[in-house]
């Protein structure tokens, strides 16, 4: 059963999720603790340990006897002040000061001191998803501006009363941080008794109109010395929405008094890492599971580059990205068993572009992933969740097989050689190799690979022909071809002629892979290609030559008499087609110096 705190965790995080940028955050020096930043206080008692060390006070008294010694010592409270003007009296001298204790060594970045801490980042990163607008602080540190920045929030600092006329209206939207007690490298600090009891009227004013418009989430805070801030809360008139107090102790007397004027719901014993960092959790959960797949292959494009930007909160949602396109594309075939041959060629043309079009979703989805993960981190999930959700069955081939399931075969084609395409431009060879060993089981219960798929891809002849009204010797290469280059060109980058160059690289590499396994042999457009010629790329066999390495890897310990074989069949065939000697494919050339006899 969820405790009286993750009830109202949860109840916050649902809050926030209905009511985006309602609540405005409090934090206070608690929020900074883990991050060894001093508090303004512990500032105060480090400056009276070094008077009593000047004092030859032995031994320096610590905690509540410390702050009677000054007392009795100079006959007044200690306040933040008078400390600092007494220790370096000119703003230059107080600036340097302070910075030594807000500052990081880099012993400080060694240990991850003076850093941001988790509850920074997490409340930077609900300011970024647009549900924090409002934070204030009572802290002097930059810990906050640092999360928000590396966030990429852009934000409107007020550290003053002069600085609040000037801002943007906060209605306006935006994110806003309001450091109530000043910034210390303006020399603005307010910390006095005097400061902390009475606010300037404009500050008094523009939190007083905050606290009524939004509901409060505070951290870290304990309401103890800031008297004006106190009063503020108190005095808001129409309380909205509700405040939230997390505390990881019990609350000081005073935030007693405070939650129970406001109704307000206490959230104990969490510290402020934790309490942030399971908040965020909550609240983008709820977002995530609101969360449709976008619709246009630009958003889909930015969807998997945003996940691959932060793959520690967005890797479920990758997750669901990928196994929701495979699925809905393995959902399209299904809607084509019953398909027949019969019927209107116009309609059965829109067919293929229609199966075409959907395809495009997963050639985008994964040219993405290859592109841009060159760490491979999501190699695993990329075969578990994607590529081995995605079927399509190859068999029977006969004159009788359905013509829609044909259909579907040449979208698994293009699949298959937008994959080697994309993969081959950026060097992916690992995924290659996954990708080579991929398999599934039929509804016959037979084993199907890959290379039956290369093997396909020079089947259906006639009936690509027929629809298309071509009469070309390998329709189906040359309307994939079209395809890669019209609707998936997003991806490709590479200077002059990068898309045939890659898609007939892939071709002949995908034949030497097939050769590896079962002595199958495809064809493809790279047989109406001198592998010599001179390509406004680079020639064919220097691409080969400098790539050797990989594919000897590739292709296993018979390479030399695989590319060999290759070479032969591919010579033959072209022959055969009439490509050959005064033909578009003239010659070929030995691809690699070392195969060569």
């Amino acid at each position: 059963m969820p405790t009286q705190t993750e009830n109202r965790l949860n109840e916050l995080a649902i809050s926030m999720h209905h009511n985006p940028g309602v609540y405005a955050v409090l934090l206070g020096a608690g929020i900074s603790v883990t991050a060894r930043v001093p508090s303004a206080w512990d500032i105060v008692r480090d400056q009276i340990r070094k008077k009593a060390h000047l004092e030859n006070v032995n031994p320096i008294p610590e905690g509540n006897a410390l702050d009677q010694w000054y007392r009795d010592t100079y006959g007044v409270e200690a306040d933040y002040s008078t400390i600092i003007e007494e220790a370096e009296p000119t703003i230059a001298g107080q600036r340097a000061l302070l910075q030594r204790y807000f500052e990081p060594t880099e012993e400080d970045r060694e240990q991850g001191h003076k850093q941001p801490t988790d509850a920074h980042h997490a409340i930077a990163r609900l300011a970024k998803e647009g549900f924090i607008r409002i934070i204030i602080t009572t802290n002097f540190d930059h810990l906050m501006e640092q999360a928000l920045e590396g966030a990429g929030v852009q934000f409107f600092p007020i550290t003053s009363t002069e600085e609040i006329p000037a801002a943007e209206p906060y209605a306006h939207g935006g994110v806003f941080l309001i450091k109530v007690h000043g910034d210390y490298r303006k020399a603005n600090v307010r910390n006095s008794n005097e400061d902390l009891r009475v606010y300037p009227q404009t500050m008094k004013e523009l939190l007083c109109r905050i606290f009524d418009e939004f509901g409060l989430i505070t951290c870290g805070w304990s309401g103890t010395w800031d008297h004006a801030l106190r009063e503020c809360i108190e005095h808001s008139p129409n309380r909205r929405y509700m405040l939230y107090w997390s505390s990881y102790s019990q609350p000081s007397p005073v935030a007693q008094t405070l939650l129970q004027n406001r109704r307000g719901r206490l959230i104990e014993g969490m510290g402020a890492d934790p309490f942030f960092s399971q908040l965020e959790s909550k609240v983008l959960g709820l977002k995530t599971a609101q969360w449709t797949p976008p619709q246009t292959l630009d958003l889909l494009e930015a969807e998997v580059k945003l996940c691959l930007s932060n793959l520690d909160r967005y890797r479920i949602r990758l997750q669901d990205l990928l196994e929701s396109e495979a699925d809905q594309y393995n959902k399209l075939r299904l809607n084509f068993d019953g398909w027949t041959s019969g019927g209107n060629l116009d309609i059965r043309r829109n067919q293929l572009y229609q199966i075409v079009q959907f395809s495009a979703r997963v050639q985008c989805i994964q040219a993405t992933l290859l592109k841009y993960d060159q760490d491979q981190v999501l190699l695993d999930l990329w075969e578990r969740v994607f590529l081995r959700r995605i079927h399509i069955d190859p068999t029977p081939r006969t004159d009788h097989w359905p013509d829609a399931k044909k259909l579907m075969r040449i979208s698994m084609a293009i699949f298959t050689l937008h994959f080697f395409s994309t993969a081959l431009q950026h060097e992916q060879w690992n995924y290659i190799q996954r990708f080579m060993g991929w398999s599934y089981v039929n509804s016959n219960n037979r084993p199907v690979t890959i290379f039956e798929l290369i093997r396909f891809s020079s089947e259906p002849k006639d009936l690509v022909n027929h629809l298309l009204g071509r009469d070309y010797t390998l329709p189906v290469q040359h309307f994939t071809m079209e395809q890669l280059i019209g609707t998936f060109d997003r991806n490709w980058t590479v200077q002059d002629d990068p898309k045939m160059f890659f898609f007939q690289i892939a071709e002949m590499v995908m034949n030497m892979v097939a050769l590896t396994k079962e002595n199958r042999f495809g064809r493809g457009l790279y047989l109406l290609s001198d592998y010599n010629r001179n390509t406004t790329v680079v020639p064919y066999h220097l691409w080969f030559t400098e790539h050797e390495g990989q594919l000897r890897v590739l292709l296993g310990e018979n390479f030399s008499a695989i590319v060999t074989r290759f070479e032969q069949l591919s010579q033959e065939y072209a022959n055969n087609l009439g490509w050959g000697e005064g033909g578009p494919f003239e010659g070929i050339a030995t691809l690699f110096p070392s195969t060569a006899t």
